[in-house]
């Protein structure tokens, strides 16, 4: 299960920042003096909104800004067009081991604050960086070959699993938690009352989305659930963190990828390892085309 730590990234902030600066029709720097909340008698006008934004991230989102335009800049020079489609299959992509691509948008609305449409900005962004990136990369037929050689579980069928569980300290816990089971308790709660896992126990038991294969699950659990139809439990097992009663909610199964896609995703990860790091890439970029913070507040 992937976790990450709730907070507004640049994206988010620059989205708000227009937001609250367009949404009466303000000019920037003069988002005006409406009072968006208030507490008991106390306002909070939209200025103060926009200066607090501003004062704890606006010079990251501030230079967010500065490099989608110093990359669509060198894109259109160097004749990079990226379609709707590669988009998508970016996404497509990047929403491997959460379930799904709804599970991807759902995950990054919890964790970052991001909308679909700021989730699809930023992978334009970055697929348009990729390609300035490797542009002058030269990657051979032959080194793909040995890739794909060395790499075959990468392009292989794939299948993913959901899971909940409910662990306990010794066996006959767990029997007495798998009677509950039985005789119709529903599962979230019981994980809420029985688990001694504090972190998962919290979320009803969800241990989210793995790859049969992941080195982080506990291969008895792996062999347990395998099989089972979604909605099945197993258990109690045995594993290193006590005797685990798990369910099955979700299931998705991935073809192995067609040959030409597998080529291309090899030569991808193979320019991307040639590839002059990202970070010094957008720093290069910025230089090129002479972006200045000309606010000494908003420098980083």
């Amino acid at each position: 299960m992937r976790r990450t730590k709730r907070l507004y990234s640049p994206i988010v902030l620059l989205a708000l920042i227009w937001v609250l600066m367009g949404e009466t029709g303000c000019t920037a720097g003069q988002p005006g003096n409406d009072t968006v909340a208030t507490v008991g008698d106390v306002k909070i006008t939209r200025q103060e909104l926009v200066d607090q934004l501003l004062a704890n991230s606006g010079a990251q989102t501030l230079r967010t800004l500065m490099l989608r335009i110093a990359v669509d800049k060198e894109a259109a020079a160097a004749g990079i067009a990226v379609t709707d489609e590669e988009v998508e299959q970016e996404l497509e992509r990047l929403s491997e081991g959460y379930g799904g691509l709804e599970n991807y948008f759902s995950a990054m609305r919890e964790q970052l604050g991001l909308t679909r449409d700021e989730v699809r900005k930023d992978a334009l962004y970055r697929l348009k960086l990729e390609r300035i990136a490797t542009m002058s990369v030269n990657v051979t037929d032959e080194e793909i070959d040995r890739y794909l050689k060395e790499h075959a579980e990468d392009f292989g069928p794939k299948t993913e699993l959901q899971l909940s569980h409910i662990v306990t300290e010794n066996r006959d816990d767990a029997e007495k938690v798998l009677k509950k089971l039985e005789d119709g308790g529903d599962f979230a709660e019981l994980a809420q009352e029985f688990s001694v896992d504090g972190w998962t126990a919290s979320q009803g038991g969800d241990l989210g989305w793995m790859e049969i294969g992941d080195p982080f699950v506990d291969q008895a659990v792996v062999d347990a659930v395998s099989e089972l139809e979604v909605g099945q439990i197993a258990g109690p097992i045995e594993t290193e963190a006590g005797y685990e009663i798990v369910m099955l909610t979700g299931r998705k199964d991935t073809p192995a990828m067609g040959r030409e896609a597998a080529r291309q995703e090899a030569r991808r990860r193979l320019a991307l390892d040639r590839a002059e790091p990202m970070a010094e890439l957008e720093q290069a970029l910025l230089d090129k085309y002479g972006a200045e913070i000309r606010d000494p507040e908003l420098k980083l």
